[in-house]
C-alpha cells in the first residue's frame, strides 16, 4: 500500500462548501490539512487602530489600511496553525484573495504542487 498523499486545503467557510470538498478529499484518501477562513468584518483591537484607519482614510487617502490590519491578524492565526506541517504533496487555495500573500508563499514552500 502506498503512503497517503497529503494536501493543504485553504478555503472560505461560507455556505459549508469547503467542508464538503474537504470530506471528498478525505474520501479519496488524502490526508487533509484544512485552513478555513471567514470573510467576516474586521474588529479593531483598540481605539488607536480605529483612529489610525480614520486618519489614513481621510487625510492620506489610503483605503487599504483596514485590509492590511485584517490580513496581518489573519496571517498570525494561520501561521500558528501551519507551524506543525513540514511538507505536503499538494496545496489547494479557493479564493486566495482572502489569504495574506506571506501565507501563500509559506504554503508554496511547504508543498510540491500549488
Amino acid at each position: 500500500m502506498s503512503p497517503k498523499k497529503s494536501i493543504i486545503f485553504c478555503a472560505p467557510q461560507d455556505y459549508g462548501i469547503s467542508n464538503s470538498i474537504k470530506d471528498a478529499l478525505e474520501n479519496e484518501g488524502f490526508e487533509v490539512y484544512f485552513f478555513p477562513v471567514s470573510d467576516s468584518p474586521y474588529k479593531y483591537k483598540n481605539l488607536l487602530e480605529r483612529l489610525q484607519n480614520l486618519y489614513r482614510k481621510t487625510f492620506v487617502k489610503d483605503s487599504n489600511f483596514k485590509r492590511e490590519l485584517k490580513m496581518k491578524s489573519r496571517y498570525t492565526s494561520l501561521l500558528s496553525l501551519s507551524n506543525n506541517i513540514a511538507y505536503v504533496d499538494f496545496a489547494l487555495f479557493i479564493r486566495p484573495d482572502l489569504f495574506p500573500e506571506e501565507f501563500i508563499t509559506l504554503i508554496k514552500s511547504k508543498s510540491n504542487k500549488l
